[in-house]
C-alpha cells in the first residue's frame, strides 16, 4: 500500500492552510486515471480526516499539471463575546465603610462630584454570546470560553430595568460603585471650609459642610444644606432646606436663595430669598429679606434693623429698629416675590410704552410728508417700517399688561397678616401690611400689629403695652 502512496504522492501533493481549517489537493502532473479514493488515501495518509468533501474529491481524475482542489474543510471555532457593561459615570472611587454605612460620602475620597438625576440610566448591560467549538481538518477542536453570566448589582437609590439591562437612578445624588453595586448617595460632606481647595459646589443632593463658606465661592445644591460655620460675601442656592449654625456676613453683596425653610444664628448685610420659613436667632441687620412664609426672631432679645424685611404671613421678633432711628422696613401680608415680579414688569411697561410713543410720533411725521407730495422711495419703506415696528410692540405691551394683570390679582396676599413684637418697635420703622403703610415716631412695647377696618392698628399684646 505504501508503495501505492508513494506513486500517487509523486502526481499529487497535499497542502493545508496555516489555520488548518483547509486542505487542497494540488497535481504535479496529469491525474488521470486517480479516483477520489487515491485522494482519500494520500489524505488519510497525512493525518486529514474531517470535512472531506467527497463531491470534490470524485474530480481529482480531472486534474492536469498545476491545478488544484479544495477536498476537506474544518469548521471555524466561534469566539464566546462576554456581556460588557458600560457605566455613564466615572469609575474607581474608594469608598469608605462608614459612607457605605451612612450613605454619605466624604468629599476628600472623591475630589467631584457624579451629579446624577433621578431617572438617569447609570450602566446599560449588552447581553454576551456564546461561542461554538471548531474543528479542524486533523480533527483536531477548538473550545470556546465558557459564557458567564453577568449582572448590573444595583445598590441604594438605584434600580433594574425590566429586562435587566439597564441600571437606573431613583434619586439625585452621586452615582459611584461600592463593593461591586451600583449606588446613588445623596449626601456630600465637606469635612472643612469651602474655599480654593475645594472650590465652587455643584451638586443634585444633599450637602453638610463642616467649615465656612468664604467670600466669593458659590454653593448649589438642589437638596438640603447645613454649614457649621459662617457664610461670609458668597452666592448660596438651596433647593429645599438651608441650616446655617453661625452668621451670615453678606458685606452687602452676598445672596442667599431657599427653596424650603431657612434658619440662621444671624444675618448681617446680606440680601435673602427664602420661599419657606425663616428662623432667626439673634439678629437681621442691614439685609434685604424675601421669606414667603413667616419670620421668626426666636432670641428674646432678637433684633431686625436697617434693610427691608419682608414676608407672607407674619414677622415676630422682640426688637424692630434701634434707639438711633435707623431706618428699617418691615412688610408682611402680600407675596415678596411677585411684588419684585410686579415692580420688574411694570417698569418693562414703561419703556416699552416710551418707545410706542416714539415710533408713533415718527411715523405721523412721515405720514404727513407723505400725504404733502412725492417721496422717495426710502421715506415709504421707512414708514412702512416705523408701521411694523409700532404693531410689535403694540404686541409686547398687550403682553405685559396681562402678566401684569395675572401678578396683581395674585398680589393680594393673605387677609391675617400680622407683626408681633415682644419687646421694642422703635422710631423710623416703615410697617407695611398688604397695601397699608405707616412710618412709626415713637416707640412701641410689647405690640401687635395688623390691618383692621383699613387702617394699621397696634394693640397690646398681652393686655397692656
Amino acid at each position: 500500500m505504501s508503495g501505492v502512496l508513494d506513486d500517487i504522492g509523486r502526481i499529487l501533493k497535499v497542502e493545508v492552510s496555516e489555520d488548518a481549517l483547509e486542505a487542497k489537493l494540488v497535481a504535479r502532473d496529469s491525474c488521470d486515471g486517480l479516483t477520489a479514493d487515491n485522494g482519500i488515501a494520500l489524505l488519510k495518509e497525512r493525518g486529514i480526516t474531517e470535512g472531506l468533501l467527497y463531491d470534490e474529491l470524485g474530480k481529482v481524475g480531472t486534474l492536469k499539471a498545476g491545478q488544484s482542489l479544495v477536498v476537506a474543510r474544518g469548521v471555524k471555532a466561534e469566539e464566546t463575546v462576554q456581556a460588557k457593561a458600560d457605566y455613564f459615570f466615572p469609575l474607581g472611587d474608594k469608598i469608605s465603610f462608614e459612607s457605605q454605612k451612612n450613605g454619605t460620602i466624604d468629599f476628600r475620597e472623591i475630589g467631584r462630584f457624579n451629579n446624577t438625576k433621578e431617572g438617569s440610566v447609570l450602566a446599560v448591560l449588552t447581553p454576551g454570546k456564546e461561542g461554538t467549538t471548531g474543528i479542524d481538518v486533523y480533527g483536531r477542536t477548538t473550545v470556546p470560553d465558557k459564557l458567564i453570566d453577568k449582572k448590573l448589582r444595583c445598590g441604594k437609590l438605584v434600580s433594574l430595568s425590566a429586562d435587566g439591562m439597564q441600571a437606573i437612578a431613583k434619586a439625585n445624588g452621586h452615582a459611584c460603585r461600592i463593593d461591586g453595586k451600583i449606588t446613588i448617595l445623596t449626601k456630600i460632606q465637606i469635612p472643612g471650609d469651602i474655599d480654593y481647595s475645594v472650590g465652587n459646589i455643584r451638586f443634585l443632593g444633599d450637602v453638610d459642610v463642616s467649615g465656612n463658606v468664604l467670600s466669593g465661592f458659590t454653593v448649589e445644591v438642589q437638596g438640603s444644606l447645613t454649614i457649621t460655620k459662617n457664610i461670609e460675601n458668597a452666592r448660596i442656592e438651596v433647593g429645599k432646606d438651608l441650616k446655617v449654625n453661625g452668621n451670615v456676613f453678606g458685606r452687602g453683596e452676598g445672596f442667599i436663595e431657599v427653596g424650603g425653610d431657612a434658619t440662621f444664628n444671624e444675618i448681617d448685610s446680606a440680601k435673602i430669598n427664602v420661599m419657606g420659613n425663616l428662623k432667626v436667632r439673634n439678629a437681621i441687620r442691614h439685609s434685604t429679606v424675601r421669606c414667603g412664609g413667616s419670620i421668626e426672631l426666636t432670641s428674646s432679645n432678637g433684633v431686625i434693623v436697617g434693610g427691608d424685611v419682608s414676608a407672607l404671613q407674619k414677622i415676630k421678633a422682640a426688637n424692630i429698629g434701634n434707639s438711633m432711628g435707623t431706618m428699617t422696613k418691615v412688610s408682611v401680608g402680600r407675596n415678596p416675590f411677585i411684588a419684585d415680579r410686579l415692580s420688574g414688569v411694570g417698569e418693562a411697561l414703561a419703556e416699552l410704552k416710551a418707545k410706542r410713543s416714539q415710533v408713533q410720533n415718527h411715523f405721523l411725521m412721515l405720514q404727513k410728508k407723505i400725504a404733502a407730495g412725492p417721496v422717495s422711495p426710502a421715506i415709504e419703506e421707512l414708514s412702512i417700517k416705523l408701521r411694523n415696528a409700532e404693531l410689535a410692540l403694540q404686541k409686547e405691551i398687550a403682553e405685559k399688561e396681562e402678566e401684569e394683570k395675572e401678578l396683581k390679582s395674585k398680589a393680594v396676599g393673605v387677609e391675617k397678616a400680622i407683626m408681633e413684637i415682644t419687646g421694642t418697635l422703635h422710631s423710623s420703622v416703615l410697617v407695611t401690611i398688604r397695601r397699608l403703610k405707616v412710618l412709626t415716631y415713637d416707640k412701641e412695647r410689647r405690640v401687635r400689629a395688623e390691618e383692621e377696618e383699613g387702617e394699621i392698628k397696634f394693640t397690646p399684646l398681652y393686655g397692656k403695652k
